[in-house]
């Protein structure tokens, strides 16, 4: 997969889950694993930074709770 086409599932994403009047600074990422699977994720957003968590973080959380993924 190319790099244009994991931004691309990454804007896809923002598009579908978008809330308007919601948090302001929405982020996603899209992750490409060793075995071909990709992984999509917004950042879970909140007005206390301390337990707000990174898209990419999130993404690779995922990857990790996948068993096909671990290494």
């Amino acid at each position: 997969m190319t790099p244009e086409k994991l931004i691309q599932r990454a804007q896809d994403l923002l598009e579908k889950r978008y809330c308007e009047g919601g948090h302001h600074s929405v982020v996603a990422a899209a992750l490409l694993t060793k075995s071909g699977k990709v992984f999509v994720a917004l950042n879970a957003g909140t007005n206390q930074p301390s337990i707000a968590t990174c898209a990419e973080m999130i993404a690779i959380g995922m990857a990790n709770t996948d068993s096909a993924d671990m290494e």
